[in-house]
């Protein structure tokens, strides 16, 4: 497809600001984790699922078992900020648990939330393939949130351009394979 230049556009905001682009017509096409801001103008088709494991310096943990909010609150957390999907499923398990959790450092990069972490500053909770496959981590299933899948999302008010269709094509044949 010679014609079609793909811009990745990352967001500081999370899977509810790229719904809302599909939304609006600013993005052709979006990948996101959770549906769960997703309705009826959008048309959401998943890809992959995951799930959420928590991840602690290695020094600063030596349970193996699972862990879920309940065990875990009073740990300090690092976290994304409010509006990202895995801030949004773990705030919800935290408080259908009824504990409160403190959450020390708010970060919008996936590498300084893992380095923070294993510099002991505090413990995340993130779906597995988030993490790197490195030393210094101590990971954990966390089991008090069910397994969430990435979508490819487009909109359904309106057609979708043909390089959005085609990029959602190439990219669930990708996952098949």
């Amino acid at each position: 497809h010679p014609q079609v230049v793909i811009r990745p556009l990352p967001t500081l905001h999370g899977a509810a600001t790229v719904a809302n682009g599909v939304r609006r017509g600013e993005l052709d096409i979006a990948f996101a984790w959770s549906t769960t801001m997703m309705s009826t103008d959008l048309l959401v088709e998943p890809l992959a699922s995951d799930h959420f494991v928590l991840v602690t310096a290695d020094r600063q943990d030596s349970d193996d078992g699972p862990a879920t909010a309940g065990t875990v609150a009073n740990q300090p957390f690092i976290d994304f900020p409010p509006g990202w999907a895995t801030r949004t499923a773990i705030d919800q398990a935290f408080s259908q648990a009824g504990v409160v959790r403190s959450v020390i450092a708010e970060v919008a990069d996936l590498t300084m939330c893992i380095e923070l972490v294993r510099a002991g500053l505090g413990a995340a909770i993130l779906p597995s393939s988030y993490i790197p496959k490195e030393r210094g981590l101590r990971i954990r299933p966390f089991v008090d949130i069910e397994d969430w899948t990435m979508s490819v999302v487009l909109p359904a008010t309106r057609t979708p351009t043909a390089a959005a269709s085609e990029l959602a094509k190439l990219a669930k044949a990708a996952m098949v394979s």
